[in-house]
């Protein structure tokens, strides 16, 4: 092995690279290599849609990307280590960053056009914000039905169940994304109840709270 260039000389190796050289020029001329590009931007919009309630897993199932692979290019949560590392070159493939880039205008295009609808001409959308409670009803009734917080943070993509557990309670406002994925899962279910093993111990919870259950989208308005 040559020590200074870490290159090895064996057949083995010297076959191997061969072969990996044949297959880049046939991607190449079949037009089916990917070209690398300055994954700065497709940072910044996987960040976007993290701040507005996705979760990594979600987001990479959505642009069928290695959940593994998405944190990794996303990087460091410290500002200074995150801008050091754009710094320094970091890049992904043209058809990682398209997919992104789909997605993330399709969610912009939702935001805008939800923040400029009948919710605001109500009053009810505050700063990119909407109230939470249509949501909250749809979730009080989905696990009336027998879904668990967990199931339904999984289902809509959210963080972890706390955050589910943060909107049945406490918060005021929700994103228009996220009321449009509970308000989609609850025209999904309709009336099926819940299959999972502590189903019904969730569905005696949900009745001690007063919970009653949703079967159409239209009862919650």
């Amino acid at each position: 092995m040559n020590v200074r260039r870490g290159i090895c000389s064996c057949d083995t190796c010297a076959q191997a690279k061969r072969r990996s050289e044949k297959a880049t020029r046939v991607r190449q001329a079949l037009g089916t290599q990917d070209s690398l590009v300055p994954a700065e931007e497709t940072v910044k919009q996987v960040r976007y849609l993290q701040r507005i309630g996705m979760s990594v897993t979600y987001i990479a199932d959505k642009v069928g990307y290695n959940p593994n692979a998405l944190r990794r290019l996303i990087g460091p949560t410290s500002r200074s280590m995150y801008q050091a590392s754009l710094q320094n070159g970091r890049r992904v493939s043209s058809r990682r960053a398209a997919e992104v880039e789909r997605l993330y205008q399709q969610v912009s295009h939702e935001r805008r056009h939800r923040a400029a609808g009948t919710l605001e001409q109500a009053g009810a959308v505050k700063g990119g914000m909407v109230s939470i409670r249509l949501s909250r009803l749809a979730l009080e009734g989905l696990q009336r039905q027998g879904f668990s917080q967990r199931w339904l943070a999984d289902r809509l993509g959210l963080t972890g169940h706390k955050q589910v557990h943060k909107m049945l309670l406490t918060s005021k406002m929700t994103t228009p994304e996220i009321e449009a994925r509970i308000l989609t899962l609850v025209q999904e279910i309709g009336s099926r109840e819940s299959t999972e093993p502590r189903a019904q111990r969730t569905k005696n919870d949900a009745a001690k709270k007063g919970y009653r259950k949703t079967l159409y989208v239209d009862s919650l308005v």
